[in-house]
């Protein structure tokens, strides 16, 4: 994998400010873990991972996207890795897989993704703001079997200044866009729709504003829904 636009990265870095990059489930994501390779060198490069409940795998996949330098961060343990960090006054460069489905009772914002009402996380935008790190957007081009070029799109470097959902929502746009030059590169076996805004409705208590996740039938028939 080729990278472009590392240099306002290592920009950012330089001044002390840590970077947030958006990716998508589009071409090989995986290769992004080679970033290291890329940059001056003075940043810490990490990203986000689901810790998985084989150990045998984990340990395998842990390998496979740590060997390049980049620092596999448990989801659990962000929050705390990104403190302790700062408190080093090291400057991290952070990888956020963001086009998952989120759970029943983690979904705050919709939006029209690829012509579909669709529930998104809004979680790395709250980090984003909350650290201050440069937002850069990962787009993801394959150029020949087994070759693949990286474009890394500055989007702010004041995330705190931005209105609410304005990175999710300019995210998922560019997200969009790349997977409508290359449809087939995009991993479409996700199932990014299974959760509806229809469902959603009948399971959110407005009474006392949380999401019922039990049986659906069961909920239903409680609320006199046929």
């Amino acid at each position: 994998m080729k990278f472009k636009g590392t240099e306002e990265l290592d920009i950012c870095v330089a001044n002390g400010q840590s970077c947030g990059i958006y990716l998508g489930h589009h071409c090989n994501w995986e290769w992004i873990t080679s970033l290291p390779l890329w940059t001056t060198g003075k940043a810490h490069c990490a990203q986000i991972y689901h810790v998985l409940e084989n150990k045998q795998f984990n340990n395998l996949f842990l390998r496979l996207r740590q060997r390049f330098g980049a620092e596999c961060i448990p989801m659990a343990e962000t929050l705390r890795q990104i403190a302790r960090y700062k408190q080093d006054n090291q400057p991290i460069v952070l990888g956020y897989i963001s086009d998952q489905v989120p759970f029943w009772n983690n979904i705050h914002h919709w939006l029209d993704f690829l012509n579909h009402d669709t529930p998104v996380l809004t979680g790395t935008e709250k980090l984003m703001r909350s650290t201050k790190q440069a937002v850069f957007y990962a787009d993801v081009r394959r150029i020949r079997r087994g070759y693949y070029e990286c474009e890394l799109i500055p989007i702010t470097r004041h995330p705190e200044t931005t209105g609410q959902w304005e990175l999710t929502d300019t995210y998922f746009a560019m997200l969009e866009k790349s997977i409508r030059n290359v449809p087939e590169c995009y991993l479409w076996t996700h199932n990014r729709w299974k959760r509806t805004r229809e469902e959603f409705n009948i399971r959110y208590d407005t009474a006392t504003g949380k999401v019922d996740l039990g049986n659906l039938d069961d909920i239903k028939k409680r609320k006199g829904i046929k």
